[in-house]
């Protein structure tokens, strides 16, 4: 009896943890026919250095990205919307 209360205990705290990774649910519909973009091509596009991108992503200011593989890449409709509204009025 003791040990079935211990097992349901380590059942539910397994359950209830955050999982430490940054991939995205995958429960989330994501269309394919999006236009994805490399964080070169947005900088590219933004003139400024990719060190900057890489510092807005770990600040969580940066556009929404994906991690497919090894790879990192930017829906073009992400893009857009961020900015939209990092615009200035």
């Amino acid at each position: 009896m003791k040990w079935e209360q211990s097992l349901t205990v380590c059942q539910v705290t397994k359950t209830t943890e955050t999982p430490m990774t940054t991939t995205p649910n995958r429960n989330q519909p994501v269309e394919v026919d999006q236009q994805w973009l490399t964080p070169k091509e947005i900088c590219a596009q933004l003139q400024i250095p990719e060190q900057t991108f890489y510092q807005w992503r770990a600040k969580h200011i940066g556009p929404h990205a994906y991690r497919i593989g090894r790879h990192l890449r930017i829906r073009q409709s992400d893009f857009v919307a961020w900015l939209s509204l990092h615009a200035e009025p």
